[in-house]
């Protein structure tokens, strides 16, 4: 397994993991499947542009590559979001989302 696959599957069944941990942590009603299936779901626009990415512009494909990064982690920060939003009225909410955000630009 190369180390590009190994961080795919790190992120896509650790970081869902870790944010489960949080919400457990702190008390919160959660839903693993939730953020597991959100994390999953978002990644499928990276199947899509990854057969784009023949193109033979660097300058193309790294400005595909970023406008999917943004919808993922668009997908990503609102589907958790509209299903957990009272828990975000609170600081922790906005911690959790901190962190999200930020494993997904990693």
């Amino acid at each position: 397994m190369t180390f590009a696959a190994t961080v795919i599957y790190f992120y896509t069944f650790a970081v869902p993991l870790i944010v489960f941990g949080l919400f457990k942590f702190w008390d919160q009603p959660c839903n693993l499947g939730l953020f597991w299936c959100s994390y999953g779901y978002s990644l499928s626009s990276f199947i899509i542009i990854s057969m784009a990415c023949f193109i033979s512009s660097e300058l193309i494909r790294w400005l595909l590559i970023i406008i999917v990064t943004c919808i993922s982690g668009y997908n990503i920060f609102f589907s958790i979001f509209n299903s957990m939003q009272s828990i975000f009225k609170k600081t922790k909410g906005l911690l959790v989302m901190s962190f999200i955000v930020i494993s997904h630009i990693i």
